[in-house]
């Protein structure tokens, strides 16, 4: 850690279970700003053969005055440097809350976009993905979620889009019921079959608690 408390440095072991001997496999570098955001992770894995830490990914990041993501960029390492850039950026309301998800090539072409939706109270509502295919956007996947009059999640539901009648499908439900002290009660899972419109697994969960 540093001396603001960040995760400077994350080394990831094995055991070798014949040698019982600790095995170096990954390890992984961040750096913060002034503002303890943190703007860089690196990926290293470790080279057996020539006994050296090799550098795998890395993720740059901006932040804006509110300490919001605006901006992450991805790139992996080849031919002794990094190539990539696959950027992310990320646009909010006055609020802070997020309102759509842009990601791009490293030649400026958009691969995907996600936009979010709330609720007069800030609850995310739906979420829609949509690619991009060189001329126009197409949809992809959305979630919708509904909240009882505390705030509790009730229900969260994703639809895939059918592109033979151009509807959104639901794949999946999970309902959830709490008590008065919004304990989760009961949550039943659903998910259907895109094809043939069947359910395919469902099952309900029943939690109980102590005084």
């Amino acid at each position: 850690y540093d001396a603001n408390g960040n995760v400077i440095l994350y080394l990831d072991y094995r055991v070798d279970a014949y040698t019982n001997s600790v095995e170096d496999i990954y390890k992984y570098v961040y750096t913060y700003d002034a503002n303890n955001n943190n703007i860089s992770e690196i990926e290293f894995e470790w080279d057996d053969a020539t006994g050296t830490w090799l550098e795998r990914y890395k993720i740059e990041s901006e932040f804006n005055s509110n300490k919001m993501i605006t901006e992450t960029v991805n790139f992996y390492w080849s031919n002794s440097q990094w190539s990539g850039g696959e950027t992310t950026e990320y646009t909010y309301d006055a609020y802070d809350l997020l309102l759509d998800k842009t990601t791009t090539t490293s030649f400026g072409l958009i691969t995907s976009v996600e936009t979010y939706t709330y609720d007069a109270n800030g609850n995310n509502i739906s979420n829609i993905t949509t690619g991009y295919n060189g001329t126009e956007l197409y949809n992809v996947r959305k979630e919708e979620y509904a909240y009882d009059v505390n705030g509790y999640q009730t229900l969260s539901e994703e639809f895939s889009w059918n592109t033979q009648s151009n509807m959104w499908v639901l794949t999946y439900k999970k309902e959830t019921e709490y008590d008065l002290q919004g304990n989760p009660t009961e949550v039943v899972y659903t998910n259907w079959d895109i094809s043939t419109s069947t359910v395919i697994y469902n099952t309900k969960n029943i939690f109980t608690y102590d005084l």
